[in-house]
């Protein structure tokens, strides 16, 4: 994985380089704090459990006291989970790729395994079984 500043750790999950981060360049998405910071931290650090945490609280709406996100009904971890097995079923190549050069060497400092744990787990499942178990994702 690169550790340039400048380039992306990942397309899918971690599309911001920490220059964009720094520089505020993220085509319209809000950046907020202390997420930023958490987020150019995290990816410094090799922690990309806690990055992808950041990167999901970027814009700032997440519900402080429920977790929800925004207008929707879903915790943090569930956007995470229904994200990736999009990206697993419509982007299996850079879903594979990001695993093996990203997720798979995050720092045992992380302190979001559960990230990471779902990540690696929805990676192993079949494109098919993930169908079948996101069903209503697929059909809407």
């Amino acid at each position: 994985m690169s550790t340039s500043e400048t380039e992306v750790p990942e397309q899918l999950f971690l599309e911001f380089s920490i220059q964009d981060i720094i520089q505020r360049e993220t085509n319209g998405l809000a950046v907020m704090e202390p997420w930023a910071s958490a987020y150019v931290d995290a990816i410094r650090n090799r922690r990309f459990g806690d990055a992808v945490w950041a990167r999901y609280h970027l814009a700032g709406d997440v519900d402080s006291e429920t977790g929800i996100i925004g207008d929707t009904s879903k915790s943090v971890l569930q956007m995470i989970e229904e994200d990736a097995v999009g990206y697993r079923t419509g982007e299996s190549g850079l879903y594979a790729e990001a695993l093996s050069t990203v997720y798979e060497r995050t720092s045992e400092s992380d302190g979001h395994p559960e990230v990471i744990e779902l990540l690696l787990r929805v990676g192993k499942q079949s494109i098919r079984e993930l169908r079948a178990q996101f069903k209503d994702e697929f059909d809407s």
